[in-house]
């Protein structure tokens, strides 16, 4: 499942980068894009966020659904905010589905690393998490652009790539797969971290 949570973020701009997702996964691994489910999981509570979610995902619904389906759902009362959100998903998720990538409502990703990601899974069934490195956005600014990326991979690409301290290591919120039936049935059952 590709997964999504929107709290009364911009509807288009988020479900559009699902439609890049999926039409990427599409070209990468036509089999595994037949199989993935897009789940948007709603907290919105704002009347127009809410009437947009829904006016986008009716508009985007047939390339959004193709091959593996999708959906919405959208919670009347937002319990524990994103991450309440997603331990009902879990608790509510169909137990035949294996993997979900957790994607925010800014998240860019393509397919190959979206399939690289669920390989990883796939050959190592006692793996729980997984993420790919992250590659901050440019800002507006020449100098953003060049200090703001160059910064968040000196301070986290190492012990990213390291696996950091278990001891301290945290999942970041969200661009992140998992295999349902280890990482986020943990954390339903109130492990945040999906460790140990």
């Amino acid at each position: 499942a590709l997964v999504m949570c929107l709290r009364n973020e911009d509807a288009a701009r988020a479900l559009n980068r699902m439609v890049a997702l999926r039409e990427s996964l599409a070209a990468a691994d036509p089999a595994l894009n037949g199989r993935a489910e897009i789940c948007i999981l709603s907290d919105s509570d704002a009347p127009a966020a809410i009437a947009e979610e829904d006016r986008v995902f009716s508009a985007l619904h047939a390339q959004l659904s193709a091959c593996g389906g999708a959906w919405l759902r959208r919670r009347a009362v937002n319990t524990g905010l994103k991450g309440g959100n997603v331990r009902a998903f879990a608790a509510e998720a169909d137990p035949n589905l294996a993997h979900a990538l957790m994607l925010d409502a800014d998240s860019a990703m393509d397919g190959p690393t979206l399939v690289r990601l669920t390989r990883l899974l796939e050959a190592h069934p006692r793996l729980g998490l997984v993420q790919s490195l992250i590659d901050p956005s440019p800002g507006r600014s020449g100098f953003t652009l060049f200090r703001a990326g160059q910064r968040a991979r000196a301070v986290s690409g190492a012990s990213l790539v390291a696996g950091g301290s278990r001891r301290f290591w945290r999942a970041w919120g969200g661009d992140a797969a998992c295999g349902l039936s280890r990482g986020v049935s943990r954390a339903a059952r109130g492990r945040a971290d999906f460790g140990p």
